[in-house]
């Protein structure tokens, strides 16, 4: 059954009969999740060996008395069990990592639905409000659970720091996540060690800038003082667009300068990442 495993595991795997009885145990004995491509795989082991037995290799030696003797390895039969096949490939390193992934998946999953919770909860009061609310609609589409998760967090974010109407603003609000889930899987894609498209990255970079600086959303509780700090970040940054490069200033800026770029943005990315 594999090296590792105690004799009261053995005898607990031994006893399994059925896929159900698999998929029991290793959710409750293991904390592992079941891999519907590995059960399938087991069971072709299983019947590739349905009347087969497998080598003998022998062996000469000659023993301390100079006698010569033969030792013969093998022998047997093959399992026809699908479910010693299962036990016996799960710990291969491709099935570990799929059984992680499948953890991580469900992990996000359970997240996201809270998340979603504590949004209808916040903004809409009941579950009513989702079937009317087009944003929510196409968050819950996409398919990766971390993507959604991501995007619910922005978007409580923005409800939570901006006076957004149900007009213009909402439209304006779906092309800015729009935006900000293709930098995200940028991020993504650095964070695994893959190739980034530097040009179209810095391309939806500048677009979502654009789009922020058009946004003549009030912020709550945003002082006189802190608008005026908005615009001179605004300013400062067309001054290093026209030179090509960022020159920083000797002094620091105060912390709303660096609202979406520098804060809110990337420490979103980063919480989702981990």
């Amino acid at each position: 059954m594999g090296k590792g495993v105690s004799k009261e595991i053995k005898k607990i795997r031994e006893s399994i009969q059925t896929k159900e009885e698999l998929i029991k145990y290793l959710n409750d004995v293991e904390g592992v999740p079941f891999i519907e491509e590995l059960w399938e795989k087991a069971n072709e082991k299983a019947k590739d060996c349905e009347g087969k037995q497998p080598p003998i290799t022998v062996k000469t030696y000659t023993d301390k008395y100079g006698n010569v003797k033969e030792r013969r390895y093998g022998g047997g039969t093959f399992s026809t069990n699908p479910i010693s096949h299962y036990f016996r490939m799960m710990g291969l390193p491709y099935y570990k990592n799929k059984a992680r992934d499948i953890l991580n998946e469900r992990e996000a999953a359970e997240m996201a639905k809270e998340s979603q919770s504590e949004i209808m909860e916040t903004y809409f009061g009941d579950d009513s409000g989702e079937q009317q609310n087009e944003i929510i609609t196409w968050i819950n589409m996409f398919p990766n659970a971390r993507e959604r998760q991501y995007l619910r967090q922005r978007y409580a974010s923005y409800y939570d720091n901006y006076e957004i109407n149900d007009g213009a603003d909402r439209v304006s609000l779906s092309r800015i996540l729009s935006l900000e889930i293709e930098l995200y899987r940028f991020n993504m894609q650095r964070a695994t060690g893959k190739a980034v498209d530097i040009v179209k990255e810095e391309k939806l970079t500048r677009m979502l800038r654009d789009t922020l600086e058009s946004m003549k959303w009030t912020k709550k509780q945003r002082s006189a003082a802190d608008d005026m700090a908005q615009n001179k970040f605004t300013i400062w940054l067309d001054k290093q667009e026209k030179n090509g490069k960022f020159i920083p200033e000797h002094h620091e800026l105060p912390k709303d300068d660096i609202d979406y770029f520098l804060e809110l943005l990337p420490q979103q990315m980063g919480k989702s990442i981990n």
